[in-house]
């Protein structure tokens, strides 16, 4: 016999449901599958105290962490783009192998912890943040994204001022940092930190 809680877990998941069909364009069967199947076990009451937006919202966060792009996938687009280069330029002669592959993935720019970071950012810059530089890696950041958890990455610029030369080589100088750039990082991130832990799941889309 279904109770109230039921009920109202069964009301609560449809309009969650009709909120990312509403997003989802072609891809909107495959979404509702995908949000009825995360939503299953949850306890009934957790997902009645949440609003359509907020449970759309943390499916839809986490579909998108979930397509992540293929290792073969990733090969065929490097093959195609040195193929590219090679018929540009045949005088150069280049091999190249795939030797380890992990998968990647990424936060929804949009996620509260990213929109978060460049208030964050703009606050200690005071200026605008403008758009993320197309780079990424297999860190931290990177296994946490892996376990469905949206975060973020605030960094420092590089090189530093008046970084000696031989701390420029190599990978980018990895593991090198300026005192000033990192404090100014820190006090972002205290930001965010204050940001988001002084408000609700919901406003959080949890």
């Amino acid at each position: 016999m279904a109770t109230r809680l039921d009920e109202a877990k069964a009301a609560a998941l449809e309009a969650a449901v009709a909120r990312v069909r509403e997003r989802a364009g072609v891809e909107a069967d495959q979404l509702e599958r995908f949000v009825r199947g995360y939503y299953a076990h949850v306890a009934p009451e957790d997902l009645a105290a949440r609003s359509d937006e907020a449970l759309a919202g943390a499916a839809l966060a986490h579909w998108s962490l979930l397509r992540i792009r293929r290792p073969g996938e990733v090969k065929a687009q490097f093959a195609e783009a040195m193929c590219s280069i090679h018929e540009r330029h045949p005088e150069i002669e280049f091999d190249w192998e795939m030797f380890g592959a992990a998968p990647g993935g990424a936060t929804d720019p949009q996620n509260w912890i990213v929109q978060s970071s460049y208030r964050g950012w703009e606050r200690v810059e005071g200026r605008p943040h403008g758009n993320a530089p197309k780079m990424g890696g297999q860190t931290d950041g990177a296994l946490i994204r892996r376990l469905g958890i949206p975060c973020a990455r605030i960094g420092y610029p590089w090189p530093p001022p008046g970084c000696p030369d031989e701390y420029k080589e190599g990978l980018g100088g990895m593991g090198v940092a300026s005192i000033n750039d990192f404090i100014k990082s820190a006090r972002a991130i205290m930001y965010v930190v204050i940001d988001t832990l002084t408000r609700s799941r919901a406003d959080l889309g949890l």
